[in-house]
């Protein structure tokens, strides 16, 4: 399979089997960690579909409870503990190019990172080393990659564009951001992917009619952007 809408086609892969396993009437629930079985009228599908994330305390009735479950299940993004997500805390830049990496398929990678801040073997290596191969890292240092940082707004968006423009998806579109009163404050080299994220409607302003680019965004945020990325070149799937 190509790589162009890898998550999309996942989404409808996990869409195709719940419609599969209600055809037939079952549900599931969990026996241990590792393993499941079919039992009739037990547990519904949707609540074992969210079964990944039952165990985090601060996640129920959160505003992106659905996208989160959503995430989770496609494991493209975890807990920061057994029982908590931590939906409200800044989403730093490890995170997200790992969230980015996962999402490609957590492809091979060779050599090893130049960034200092960036050890050998640490959870975020590969990630880093994938995202600057791909032109997808947004740093303006040399030596430091920032990776325990708050990804900004417009670093979010930006490396989702290019993350789509890589991964082969049409990104045509884009709308005017001066209607932002501080579109003056985008960086030059967002301009572009900014335009792109507001046109496809993954982000809106904040208020005052402020785009707020160099502010951080939540890991809820984060993931709510992603996924409704992910749910847009979802659409005209077979």
């Amino acid at each position: 399979m190509s790589n162009k809408k890898r998550g999309g086609k996942q989404i409808m892969n996990m869409k195709r089997l719940i419609a599969t396993v209600v055809g037939l009437s079952m549900s599931v629930f969990p026996v241990s960690a590792n393993e499941v079985f079919f039992e009739p009228e037990r547990q519904s599908i949707e609540e074992y579909f969210h079964q990944s994330t039952k165990g985090f305390l601060d996640t129920a009735g959160h505003w992106a409870e659905e996208q989160i479950y959503e995430a989770v299940d496609l494991k493209y993004v975890s807990g920061t503990s057994q029982t908590t997500f931590s939906p409200d805390i800044p989403m730093t830049r490890a995170m997200l190019v790992t969230m980015l990496y996962r999402m490609a398929g957590e492809p091979e990678v060779s050599g090893k990172s130049s960034f200092t801040d960036v050890p050998a073997g640490c959870w975020y290596e590969n990630a880093v080393i994938w995202s600057v191969d791909k032109s997808i890292s947004y740093t303006q240092e040399q030596t430091v990659f920032d990776a325990e940082g708050s990804a900004t707004r417009e670093q979010i968006v930006t490396m989702l564009y290019r993350y789509a423009r890589t991964m082969g998806y049409d990104v045509s579109q884009f709308s005017d951001t001066s209607r932002f009163s501080d579109s003056t404050d985008i960086s030059p080299s967002s301009l572009p992917a900014v335009s792109w994220a507001v046109a496809n409607g993954l982000v809106s302003g904040k208020e005052h009619n402020r785009f707020e680019p160099k502010a951080s965004a939540t890991r809820a945020e984060v993931v709510a952007i992603i996924m409704r990325f992910l749910h847009l070149n979802d659409e005209g799937e077979a």
